[in-house]
């Protein structure tokens, strides 16, 4: 099977597809990916990890306010979208799937001239301008909330939850103990900026050190290019970005602290792991943090006016509470659907399945 990844630019966009194309492969299924993405952001190392092919597209992004790069907008995509066609047609994909992301754009429109299918996965409650406007060109739509439907069209449409990597679940709790040479007798919290780090959550950490390593011991993974000065102390590890030790730093953590992109609250979720999120104030990720509190399946904290005092009374009042945090592991553990992975390789097979087979069977010329 030959599928064509496209997404990029942070790395919300980007976990479902790995983890789709990790399902696949554990279905005996032979996958020859190739990932367009962009060339700043952080996923071509995660990508190319995975050994998958990874091919930089220049995509203008789609801004909802004014800006004068949106004057070359339909230029930028134009261009885009016509080196995105010639790359499919060599590579002759038997399906696209992408999850969003400006440079989706540019790849769907393309495999939609082409009449190559596509999967649209929309993993927030509110889809974005990206997934909005690829939704006529999709061959089929997924989401990850029941209240997201309303926002495509029902007859490609349908609710899987959101995919989570496998390899999520394999790691030992006593071995992530080791990997960080953290004591067992010691709370363990893990802060989950996104893939581009939030400089905001990193300040509150650092400004809340001294008294978060009183009673816990902390992993931090701040983003790429954010750790200019970082603190030591034996009960603090701050990592830029993690990738294949991610299984640890969840088998370790008595509790997250996140933003509230879909990528991470996925994991949480299929971990069951308790949370405290603060969603990027004014933007998609309020909704999402709003889905998991509203359902108890996690603490939501403004971010807006949160003073370093209280954002560390929030962490070690939950973490003394075992009774609270045994009821946010459950909740959180209940909230997504199960089997996500499974239902979007359904999908990915049933849509790659008919090209694939003209592939192998082209037809015979007469005489």
């Amino acid at each position: 099977m030959k599928i064509v990844f496209a997404g990029g630019g942070t790395m919300g966009s980007v976990s479902p597809l790995l983890a789709i194309r990790s399902a696949l492969s554990q279905q005996g299924v032979k996958v020859e990916g190739l990932w367009l993405g962009t060339a700043e952001g952080p996923e071509r190392a995660a990508v190319e990890r995975q050994g998958i092919a990874f091919q930089a597209l220049k995509a203008g992004k789609l801004r909802r306010y004014f800006d004068w790069r949106t004057l070359t907008l339909p230029f930028t995509l134009s261009r885009s979208a016509l080196k995105a066609r010639k790359i499919l047609q060599r590579f002759s994909p038997d399906v696209v799937v992408t999850a969003g992301s400006y440079v989706a754009v540019p790849v769907v429109v393309a495999a939609w001239s082409l009449r190559i299918p596509s999967l649209l996965h929309q993993q927030d409650v509110v889809p974005s301008l990206t997934n909005r406007l690829l939704a006529p060109f999709s061959s089929a739509i997924t989401v990850t909330f029941t209240q997201s439907l309303k926002h495509f069209p029902k007859r490609k449409t349908l609710i899987t939850g959101n995919p989570v990597r496998p390899d999520l679940k394999l790691a030992e709790r006593s071995s992530a103990y080791a990997q960080y040479r953290f004591s067992d007798q010691v709370p363990t919290i893990l802060v989950l900026g996104g893939g581009t780090g939030a400089a905001a959550l990193n300040r509150l950490v650092w400004d809340g050190l001294d008294r978060l390593v009183s009673f816990c011991q902390v992993i931090h993974l701040t983003g790429r290019g954010k750790m200019a000065v970082i603190p030591e102390h034996s009960r603090y590890r701050a990592f830029e970005f993690v990738d294949t030790d991610m299984a640890y730093a969840y088998a370790v953590a008595d509790l997250a602290v996140t933003r509230a992109g879909m990528g991470a609250l996925s994991e949480l979720a299929a971990l069951g792991k308790p949370a405290i999120v603060i969603p990027i104030p004014n933007s998609h990720q309020e909704a999402n943090a709003l889905a998991f509190a509203k359902n108890n399946a996690a603490i939501l904290l403004p971010q807006h006016g949160l003073a370093v005092t209280d954002f560390v009374e929030q962490i070690r009042k939950t973490l003394e509470d075992r009774a609270l945090l045994n009821n946010l592991s459950r909740n959180i553990g209940q909230l997504l659907p199960e089997n996500a992975v499974r239902a979007l390789t359904d999908v990915v097979r049933r849509f790659a399945a008919p090209r694939s087979a003209d592939k192998k069977n082209p037809p015979q010329s007469g005489g």
